[in-house]
Parts: structure tokens; sequence; C-alpha cells
């Protein structure tokens, strides 16, 4: 689940989805009882960083019930944010106990989705890529470029 930066006044009138205890911890997680991993949508964007700052929106993040707070862009604004995460379990702010439940719902997926892990050799790649499958799909795009081309698109 991806969270978004928008205010919903019905839900909580001061916090956007992404950093609302109200939305992620109560609506989400405790009424709706999602226990998967939640992640943020990118907290770069002008809607969060423009009236929070990188690292109180990951620690709001991380309070609301977001277990992977995203930066996408500027790697000194993720070494902020891994610092303040860093000072708000030092001073309490955020439990231990907070990150661990993130971090098995992390873990859970990784289970799920990467286990077992068995590496792609040259070999296994070239059976899939330029397969049937692949050179159709590129067929149909070709044509449609054709085809987008003759009515001036």
């Amino acid at each position: 689940m991806m969270t978004a930066h928008v205010l919903y006044h019905a839900l909580d009138d001061k916090r956007p989805a992404t950093l609302s205890p109200a939305i992620i911890g109560t609506l989400l997680r405790q009424e709706l009882k999602y226990d998967g991993v939640v992640l943020t949508d990118d907290l770069e964007m002008h809607a969060i960083i423009d009236h929070y700052g990188i690292e109180e929106a990951t620690v709001q993040a991380i309070l609301a019930g977001c277990d992977m707070p995203l930066i996408c862009k500027d790697r000194n604004r993720e070494v902020a944010a891994i610092g303040a995460v860093e000072k708000a379990v030092a001073d309490g702010t955020i439990s231990p106990a907070r990150l661990e439940q993130s971090l098995a719902r992390v873990a859970r997926v990784k289970r799920r989705f990467l286990s077992p892990c068995k590496p792609v050799t040259l070999s296994d790649a070239r059976l899939i890529v330029g397969c049937r499958t692949h050179r159709a799909l590129v067929s149909s795009i070709d044509h449609a470029r054709e085809r987008a081309a003759k009515v001036g698109l």
C-alpha cells in the first residue's frame, strides 16, 4: 500500500494521509486490519517537503504507521532522514518496538516474493528476454507508433 500526500479533512484536518496516525494507524491498521507494508509516496514532493522538511516528515510517517518512507532523489536528504530516525529512537519518540513491527512486515513480504531467491544466469535470461511474447509486444508497439505517426500524434 502506498500513501498519498493528500489532506482528508473528514479523517484528519491537520496532516496529510502520509503523516496521519488517524488515517494510517487507526483507519488502515486498526479498523481495516491491514497488516501489510505501507510505503509513503516520495517525501521530497512539495506537499510534504515544503511544509515539514525531510527529517520531521520521515519521523511523522513512521509514527503514523508507515513502514518504508521513500526519499527518491537526494542522497543528502536520505542521510538526514536516517539521522532523524536514529535521533527519534534515541530520545524515545519512536520506540524500538514500532520499528520491529515495520521490519517484520517487510521481512514477510521478502519471504513471500524473494524466497527462495535463485540468481538469474545469463542462459536463463536468454530464454526469457527476446522470447516470442516479447517480440510480439515489440511488434505491437512498433505498429502502434506507426499508426500514431500517420495521424500526427
